[in-house]
């Protein structure tokens, strides 16, 4: 990130979530020990699934692959994405009707931000601005919801932080 920074102000923040079977009994990242996640290949959901949860990462080409082997049988969850994950399980509910999200914490959340190139200190500030703006007017959350983003929260958050403070 040499030639690069970003706005401070997030838009997002979104984590890994675990689609597995309903019936596996996986109900927290420390029942993954031991067992079988499959993920995307160059997945930053690797690292933590193998040293802080002991589990056996698979890591496949692609999201839908990683999916194929979880309904395979190949592995006990699929690791990605929250929003992603949710989206499919409530547009495809029949296809996934033995699935769900298991783990209700996502895995390492992460700020969803404007990347600009280094240096460009004015627009820096007035995309900073921009951004909040757009979290304490409530737009922001409204966009959200228009586009049917399940996990809200951090913007929800956003919303009542930097309205009170205007």
């Amino acid at each position: 990130a040499k030639t690069l920074d970003y706005v401070p102000t997030a838009y997002d923040r979104q984590g890994g979530a675990a689609i597995g079977r309903k019936d596996s009994g996986i109900k927290d990242w420390s029942d993954l020990k031991g067992k079988i996640a499959c993920v995307s290949q160059g997945s930053n959901y690797t690292q933590p699934l193998i040293e802080q949860y002991g589990a056996q990462v698979k890591a496949l080409p692609s999201q839908p692959e990683s999916l194929l082997a979880l309904k395979g049988g190949n592995c006990d969850v699929s690791v990605h994405v929250n929003g992603t994950l949710s989206l499919m399980l409530q547009d495809r509910a029949d296809e996934w009707k033995d699935y769900g999200i298991l783990i209700p914490t996502d895995l390492i959340p992460s700020d969803s931000v404007i990347w600009l190139r280094k240096g460009e200190s004015d627009t820096q500030a007035a995309l900073d601005k921009i951004v909040k703006e757009l979290h304490a007017s409530g737009k922001m959350l409204e966009f959200a919801k228009a586009n049917r983003l399940p996990s809200i929260g951090y913007m929800e958050e956003q919303q009542k932080k930097l309205s009170a403070a205007q």
